[in-house]
């Protein structure tokens, strides 16, 4: 994830730079250089540059050297090395030039065990280096088992104009042309950003559940650090404060709760006896308060600062609890809508949400299925939101979930997490299923478990402590996806297994695929589904290397964004930066990648992405640095740079791209949110997401479709409604009166949906005993007609999934199908335009003669504007209903 600035810049260091350029390489091939031990080798299909590389097999030596001379002007140069890095050994190198060293071994997991364009790969070896004519060049291999350390060439890329000369071009070389509306068809999703009490996602009715965990302290010690002796019941709530006899110092608690500046005025709600103080950004109306009830009044966004002062006065087990922080103009609505509508608003379009962070992944402690987060737990920012809300909100929004399984999660708790995603999940909806969270990235605790239960595990296995993390990664991968697969069973088409890789390194992939053949399996029968790389842009901008020259540029008029808008883009602004800039370098991280996934059938997602500008350990506190990267944020030319990489990622062949992420406030650490708030109405990050997301949304038609159904009226408040588009859920489960569900989002029940162009629209009582009336008319729409001459009705064999669809076609059936209803007034059916049979009142049956071939079936009211009733809506006759709207 993000956060990851030292490995991943680490990593770009040596890996990202390995990439072509326009300037021409001086390239001499290995066979040509001096050998010692070493021999020519000649492989059919190598695919080595010259038709031969160097080879230590059949050597007397177990070592070998090629050496050379430099002929080339004198001029600074990358300098890379073109091998083949085979799956029978482990091979070691070392590369002398100009008396510069460079060592590394041939560990990487490929797919094969001998000279191949799948085992070839290249690597830097020398970022920046001062050469002259005659310099000397040496290769130096070491052969290891069956690996014997075959080398297809050296070359040398000026990086700076020889002497004399004039600069190079510096452009990105193989980058894919970033014109034209390719990045139209890429889907965009979003990471959603952790819950605390300074985050501005505000993604909650009741903002208490982003509060700080409780703060022990007194009126003048803020924190006295006695946290652990704070005495909690198990939701979280203060049971009892200290006695002075108790030997301890803290005799009141505390916690922060975010406002937004949009509202100011919060309703606080609490049960039990006690006392509550505010501070901060918190007022207590004293005249609109009364026990058990709050009013505080709130300026800006700063937090209202909340302490418990007295609780259980009298003993007797009512203490302070069910605490809520609810802004007025949300007090009717947050006991049946737990998520803030304009939280909800922001997120409809994405194509998926990833909850990496809302599940606090990252050191998790959870392994049992009884430690996951509880929905009555009091805050969600100390453990994580309970699955039951994330499920929820993705039935709401209709967006794919993404959910990080704890790395230490037991099997039972695997197949309790599918379960209950199976059995709650809209049916419409994917769910993507990845292992934890960057479980290579040694920040954190994930990747030491890994790496100990890979020592236990696999012992014998791999030459390195990395290797056997790869090989537990790959195994808990596969055991979670092979579990998801075999709970969803005949669903299991839902289920997308995500394997986790890092941008700069294939063979964090490759190893896990090995992995899955040596179990005798293919990538999909051991549940993978998708390759999720994050292929950040700019991460090796906040590298100390580079922090004298950055400070530099922010001495320019226009602080430093001129030259880092040039660098991100095409580079050249930085001794040894990658070849062709930051861009350049992560487009080709995907076309890797892209490679590797269609050699094994499966598809490329992003699980995280974008810019990557931050500072790297002391450059953080570099103020001048971070003013610099949070102005290129908010610059429009980085909506321009969002829009060339997500079309380098179209291009490249990438699929899903997961931003990261919705909300974030800028700082030192990062820019990372596509906004700075979630009522900031715009910026060029989110702009350009946006574009990407209407336009695909709206190919094919105008424009997204509103479905209006007001007037709703149910016998027994027990009915939801479901919307589909085009079989996929778009919309929540939606009852007016049930305190158990969702009203709908706006005043006039109106639900957002997207048509794409031809799509069937639905929307579809889920349980029985209800009717639903619509008022508007008139009211078009078409069946969906299962086989050829199909019929609908009270008796027919599909009755558990009869819809009426609005906007969609029949399906090229040419006879005559059957609608069962029981409408109030009479209505006339149409075909294609043209008039057809009449439905009276109570009919059972509405015959559609003609109705095929594409055509559209409407049925229009003849006492209009009366109110069409649908009633009976049960399991056991008809489950459709039909809407007001006509769709394009």
């Amino acid at each position: 994830m993000a956060t990851n600035n030292t490995l991943l810049s680490q990593e770009t260091n040596l890996l990202g730079t390995e990439l072509t350029t326009t300037a021409t390489p001086i390239r001499i091939e290995a066979e040509r250089l001096t050998l010692t031990g070493y021999r020519t080798e000649t492989t059919s299909g190598s695919g080595a540059s010259g038709g031969s590389q160097i080879s230590l097999n059949q050597s007397t030596s177990n070592t070998g050297s090629a050496v050379g001379t430099f002929s080339g002007p004198a001029g600074t140069y990358q300098v890379r090395v073109g091998y083949f890095d085979e799956n029978d050994g482990v091979a070691s190198a070392t590369i002398r030039v100009a008396g510069q060293s460079n060592s590394f071994s041939f560990n990487r997991s490929t797919l094969d065990n001998l000279a191949s364009p799948r085992t070839f790969t290249t690597r830097v070896t020398h970022n920046s280096i001062q050469l002259n004519p005659g310099d000397r060049i040496e290769i130096q291999g070491t052969r290891n088992q069956g690996e014997y350390a075959r080398f297809d060439y050296i070359e040398f890329v000026p990086i700076s104009a020889p002497s004399g000369g004039s600069t190079p071009p510096t452009s990105g070389g193989s980058t894919p042309p970033t014109t034209g509306t390719a990045a139209a068809n890429t889907n965009i999703g979003t990471n959603l950003n952790g819950i605390s009490d300074w985050s501005t996602q505000y993604p909650f009715t009741d903002f208490f559940k982003n509060a700080r965990a409780w703060i022990p302290g007194t009126s003048s010690t803020w924190n006295t650090g006695e946290t652990s002796r704070i005495d909690l019941d198990s939701q979280g709530w203060v049971r009892s404060l200290p006695t002075s006899s108790s030997g301890l110092q803290f005799n009141r608690v505390t916690t922060l709760v975010p406002t937004a500046a949009k509202f100011n005025r919060y309703i606080v709600l609490y049960d039990g006896e006690g006392e509550l103080r505010y501070a901060g950004n918190g007022t207590r109306d004293t005249t609109a308060s009364r026990p058990g009830r709050d009013v505080i009044t709130t300026t800006g966004n700063n937090p209202i600062q909340l302490s418990i002062v007295s609780t259980d006065p009298n003993r007797t087990g009512n203490y302070v609890r069910n605490i809520r922080v609810i802004p007025e103009p949300y007090i009717n609505i947050y006991q049946t809508q737990p998520f803030n509508p304009d939280f909800v608003n922001s997120v409809r379009g994405m194509e998926t949400l990833r909850f990496m962070d809302w599940m606090d992944t990252n050191n998790s402690t959870q392994r049992n299925w009884s430690d996951r987060p509880q929905a009555n737990d009091a805050i969600y920012s100390a453990d994580g939101v309970p699955l039951e809300l994330m499920v929820q909100l993705a039935n709401q929004t209709g967006v794919d979930p993404w959910f990080n399984i704890p790395h230490q999660a037991t099997d039972d708790y695997v197949r309790n997490f599918a379960q209950y995603v199976k059995e709650h999940l809209n049916p419409g909806l994917k769910v993507y299923v990845e292992y934890s969270n960057e479980v290579w990235n040694g920040i954190f605790s994930q990747t030491s478990y890994a790496t100990q239960q890979g020592n236990l595990l696999f012992p014998n296995q791999g030459s390195s402590d990395f290797d056997r993390n790869r090989l537990f990664f790959a195994k808990r991968t596969t055991d979670i996806t092979r579990m998801f697969d075999s709970v969803f069973g005949a669903d299991k088409g839902r289920v997308m297994g995500v394997l986790a890789a890092q941008a700069a390194n294939t063979g964090t992939a490759t190893s896990v695929l090995n992995y899955i053949r040596s179990q005798g399996w293919t990538p999909q029968q051991a549940g993978i589904d998708t390759i999720a790389i994050a292929p950040y842009f700019g991460g090796y901008l906040g590298n100390s290397q580079y922090e004298s020259t950055i400070t530099s540029w922010t001495r320019d008029a226009d602080g430093g964004l001129n030259r880092l808008f040039r660098e991100l883009s095409s580079g050249g602004q930085l001794s040894g930066g990658p070849t062709g800039g930051a861009l350049a370098s992560a487009t080709r991280w995907m076309q890797n990648f892209a490679s590797l996934a269609r050699q094994n059938g499966l598809t490329m997602t992003a699980y995280e992405g974008g810019q990557h500008l931050a500072g790297v350990g002391n450059v953080a506190n570099n103020q001048a640095i971070t003013n610099l990267f949070i102005a290129a944020n908010r610059d429009p030319r980085m909506g321009d740079l969002y829009r060339q990489y997500l079309n380098n990622w179209n291009n490249s062949g990438g699929d899903l791209f997961t931003n990261f992420s919705d909300v974030y406030t800028p700082s030192k650490w990062g820019s990372w949110g596509a906004r700075e708030s979630l009522y900031q109405t715009t910026s060029p990050k989110w702009s350009a997401l946006q574009d990407i997301i209407q336009s695909r949304l709206s190919a094919g038609s105008s424009s997204p479709t509103t479905l209006t159904t007001s007037g709703f009226s149910e016998t027994n408040a027990i009915a939801p409604l479901a919307v589909t588009v085009d079989g996929s859920n778009t919309s929540d489960r939606r009852v007016m009166n049930d305190p158990n569900s969702l009203a709908p989002s706006g005043s006039d029940g109106s639900i957002q949906a997207s048509n794409r162009g031809g799509d069937d629209f639905s929307l579809q009582a889920v349980t029985d005993d209800v009717t639903v009336s619509v008022s508007d008319d008139p009211i078009s729409g078409t069946t969906q007609v299962p086989t050829p001459g199909g019929s609908r009705g009270v008796n027919g064999s599909d009755v558990a999934t009869d819809q009426l669809l609005v906007g969609g076609q029949f399906p090229g059936c040419e006879q005559p199908a059957s609608l069962w209803m029981a409408p109030t007034h009479p209505l006339q059916a149409s075909v294609a335009g043209q008039p057809g049979a009449i439905a009276t009142l109570n009919s059972d049956v509405l015959s559609l003669p003609g109705v095929g071939n594409g055509n559209t079936t409407s049925l229009d009211p003849l006492a209009a504007p009366q109110p069409l009733a649908l009633e009976g809506l049960t399991e056991s006759n008809f489950r459709g209903m039909a809407s007001s709207s006509t769709l394009a």
